[in-house]
This record gives C-alpha cells, sequence and structure tokens, in this order.
C-alpha cells in the first residue's frame, strides 16, 4: 500500500511540474494551500518538489566538491537544510527581490532557492599565502 501511494505521488509530481519548472506564484498557491489543510495532496506535492530541488543541489555540490570545483554554495556541516529551513530561504529571497522592484512570480522555484542559498552559505575563497 505504502509503494502504490508512493508511485502515485510521483506521478502526479511528475506530471504537474515536469512540463516547466514550479514558480515562485504557483508555489505560493501551494503554499497557501498546504498551510490551511495538512496532508492534501498541494501540501505533499510542495514538499516532495523542494526536497527533490534541495537534494539535487546538495548532490550537485558533492560532485562538484569530489572533482575539486567550487561548490554551488558552502553550507556548513552542522546545518541541515531541512523543508522549514529550504521555505525560510526561499520566502527571504523572494521577499529581497520584491523590495528590490523585481518581479518574482514567474521566476523558477529552483532558481530562487539556488541564489538565496548561495546568499546564505556563500563560500569563501581561501588562498594560501606564501
Amino acid at each position: 500500500m505504502k509503494s502504490l501511494k508512493m508511485m502515485l505521488l510521483l506521478v502526479l509530481l511528475l506530471g504537474s511540474v515536469s512540463a516547466s519548472a514550479m514558480t515562485y506564484e504557483k508555489y505560493k498557491v501551494l503554499k497557501n494551500i498546504a498551510t490551511a489543510t495538512e496532508g492534501t495532496m498541494e501540501a505533499v506535492t510542495l514538499t516532495v518538489y523542494l526536497a527533490v530541488v534541495a537534494k539535487t543541489y546538495r548532490d550537485t555540490n558533492l560532485s562538484l566538491k569530489k572533482k575539486g570545483k567550487t561548490p554551488l554554495y558552502c553550507q556548513p556541516k552542522t546545518i541541515s537544510l531541512s523543508h522549514d529551513a529550504v521555505t525560510d530561504i526561499i520566502e527571504t529571497k523572494a521577499e529581497m527581490t520584491t523590495q528590490s522592484g523585481t518581479e518574482i512570480d514567474s521566476a523558477s522555484i529552483s532558481t530562487i532557492l539556488l541564489e538565496g542559498l548561495r546568499e546564505t552559505y556563500p563560500c569563501t575563497i581561501h588562498t594560501v599565502q606564501k
């Protein structure tokens, strides 16, 4: 039963967001529904979508580090990228962007999150002094 639910969830999730990236406008709609009614398909879709995007960035960072390249962002090992942390980063970046007068509703959540991660956890380049 559990695997059937997961398969159904993945079909619904992939069907709803595969044609295009989730925009901030769609994110706000899903977040409002999810906040009002926990456990709905919208709440699950949003949670899974954000988890997949965050995991993709985390995996990309690991790959870049293994190749000796600069990671996308430098999150401290002591901090976990929980669902709440991801939504806080998205909300903060969206608010800062809106305050600067830039329209954000059509921006993709993945782009907003990446920019937010880079600003929240910037990489400091350490130079070796000779």
